[in-house]
C-alpha cells in the first residue's frame, strides 16, 4: 500500500497536481451539493428535448458540467471560505485576524 500511495503522490506532482489537487478537493464538497439540482435540471431536459441530435446532448452534458464547477467556485467563495472563518473565529472566542482572510482567499 506504501508503494501506492507514493506512486499517486508523484504522478500528482508531475501534473502539477499540487494547486490543481487543492482547487478539485476544495471544490469537491460544494460540487457534491451542487450537482444534483443540475442533474435533474440535465435530465428533464433530455426528458423534453428526446428527439434533439446527439451534438445537441452533448453540449448540454458540457455546459452543466462547467456551470457544475462554476457555481461550486462560487459557492465556496461566497458562502464557505467567510462561514469557516466566522466559526473559526467563534470558536476562539475572537473574530479572525485579516491577514487569516486574505490568506485564505489567496489560496
Amino acid at each position: 500500500m506504501n508503494r501506492t500511495l507514493r506512486g499517486a503522490g508523484r504522478l500528482a506532482r508531475r501534473c502539477g497536481g499540487g494547486r490543481l489537487c487543492r482547487f478539485l478537493g476544495e471544490l469537491s464538497f460544494p460540487v457534491y451539493i451542487m450537482h444534483f439540482p443540475l442533474a435533474y435540471m440535465q435530465m428533464a431536459w433530455v426528458k423534453a428535448h428526446a428527439s434533439a441530435p446527439l451534438a445537441q446532448h452533448i453540449a448540454v452534458n458540457v455546459s452543466v458540467y462547467i456551470l457544475a464547477v462554476a457555481i461550486a467556485w462560487a459557492a465556496y467563495k461566497l458562502y464557505d471560505i467567510p462561514v469557516r472563518q466566522w466559526l473559526s473565529g467563534k470558536r476562539k472566542g475572537q473574530k479572525p485576524d485579516k491577514k487569516e482572510i486574505q490568506y485564505e482567499e489567496n489560496r
